[in-house]
């Protein structure tokens, strides 16, 4: 019995064998958490870029937004300017008009002669030419009478051209009574889209600021995605090529395949026989019938 055992002493595989199972079993463990890890790490990656992209689309869509009502605000400011520029334009022809009656007045006033009359009556025609063409008309008529006409001819001329004259001063009164009241309601539109245009710069300015901040947050969000592509990229790479070295270092090497297929072979005749340990008697029919007698 003793050298029987002693004949196996030589054998140490049950140590190796142990051995190879616990760095299997490490290698199995580190090989699941590199795998695991990659999983994750791209598995987030691809959240990321995914939640970038979303927050690009969002910006952009917001920058248009703010760029659209920029526009907006920008061609509202071009109308306030061009009606601010028209109503200069009518306040000046109302003070040159004021102006030019305002003075025929008071050359009226100190010296009611034809030749002012008449430039007045040419002038102003819609307004004042009926009245100046009556004036015109009494004082010709007073030239025409000359000395021969009597008392009551002349005060009766004199009554006419004063009441002429007092329309004209009326009429003139009106006139410029008309202007004060275009000239007020054109100070008051004037001051109304003044206030409307300092609102809209102001609008422009808190635009275009929050539209540049948009502009620089997608430049942005466009870098970090970029970033985080690449970087994707290059963990999908590394991820194949442990994949591929994984794969090549799976081969087996020489004529330890052929021993592999020999082995599990046999496998299959110790699995087709009993767990008794006896051995099996081949015997004939013969040899049956002969013991028997």
């Amino acid at each position: 019995m003793t050298m029987e055992n002693d004949s196996f002493k030589s054998f140490d595989t049950d140590k190796d064998l142990v051995a190879l199972k616990k760095e299997e079993t490490m290698l199995v463990k580190e090989f699941q958490r590199i795998i695991d890890f990659f999983n994750r790490t791209l598995l987030l990656k691809e959240k990321i870029r995914i939640a970038l992209m979303e927050k690009i689309i969002s910006s952009e869509k917001l920058r248009n937004e703010v760029f659209e009502k920029l526009k907006k605000v920008v061609r509202n400011i071009e109308i306030y300017d061009k009606n601010l520029e028209q109503l200069e334009q009518k306040k000046i022809v109302f003070l040159e008009r004021e102006s030019r009656i305002k003075k025929k007045y008071e050359e009226i006033l100190h010296s009611s002669s034809s030749s002012q009359l008449i430039a007045l009556a040419n002038e102003e025609s819609e307004i004042f030419g009926d009245i100046c063409q009556d004036l015109l008309n009494i004082s010709r008529d007073l030239q025409n009478i000359g000395k021969t006409a009597n008392r009551e001819e002349l005060m009766k001329c004199r009554q006419e051209y004063l009441k002429g004259l007092q329309k004209l001063f009326q009429r003139m009164d009106e006139e410029l009574a008309a202007i004060d009241k275009e000239k007020e309601k054109t100070k008051r539109f004037h001051q109304e889209i003044k206030k409307k245009k300092d609102k809209a710069n102001k609008q422009q300015i808190a635009l275009k600021k929050n539209y540049n901040l948009l502009v620089e947050d997608v430049k942005k969000k466009k870098v970090d995605l970029e970033i985080s592509v690449q970087e994707e990229k290059t963990l999908i790479s590394e991820y194949r090529k442990l994949i591929g070295r994984i794969q090549s270092s799976l081969k087996i090497i020489g004529n330890v395949e052929g021993i592999l297929e020999r082995v599990n072979a046999s496998t299959e005749l110790l699995d087709s026989t009993d767990d008794d340990t006896k051995p099996i008697l081949f015997i004939n029919q013969e040899e049956v019938e002969a013991r028997e007698e």
